[in-house]
């Protein structure tokens, strides 16, 4: 009888210790997600299901109660003479290491843009990234110069 009323109590503490947290499953903005004890994964289709490109393309993350996260995902439109896209994925420890990277770019009538980059950080103050851009339009190409030196430093 005892026994039954410890795992009862040990349950109901269990149970009630938990904090205020999203719905097991839960859907919006294109997205489905799956929530347990703290544990999230999520993935959609974003604005390709909902045809706003605000809400994002085509993504996958998941994430830890204790700070790990990973992410990945792509984006791309298409019409009135314009094509853009990118890719990117990402991760992070939960105790400050993290590294990411992307690549993207935008084709025009006149003028073509493509970028990419990575970065990674350890957690103690080291970080390291790189990029690399260009264009077709070299007043274009001297604006993504000064941005790259802006972010990276000159090198």
């Amino acid at each position: 009888m005892y026994r039954y009323s410890i795992v009862l109590v040990g349950v109901v503490v269990a149970v009630a210790g938990l904090p205020d947290s999203e719905p097991l499953f839960s859907f919006n903005n294109g997205r489905i997600g799956v929530n347990f004890l703290g544990y999230k994964a999520s993935a959609g289709l974003g604005g390709l299901l909902t045809g706003n490109a605000a809400d994002g393309g085509l993504f996958a993350s998941a994430k830890t109660p204790h700070g790990q996260e990973a992410v990945a995902g792509g984006i791309g439109r298409a019409g009135n003479s314009l094509s853009a896209g990118g890719l990117y994925a990402g991760a992070k420890t939960g105790y400050g290491q993290h590294a990411s990277t992307g690549i993207g770019g935008i084709a025009a009538e006149n003028n073509a843009i493509g970028g990419t980059f990575a970065k990674a950080g350890t957690g103690y103050g080291h970080k390291a990234g790189v990029g690399l851009a260009g264009s077709t339009s070299p007043d274009v190409n001297d604006g993504l110069r000064k941005l790259l030196n802006s972010l990276f430093g000159k090198q």
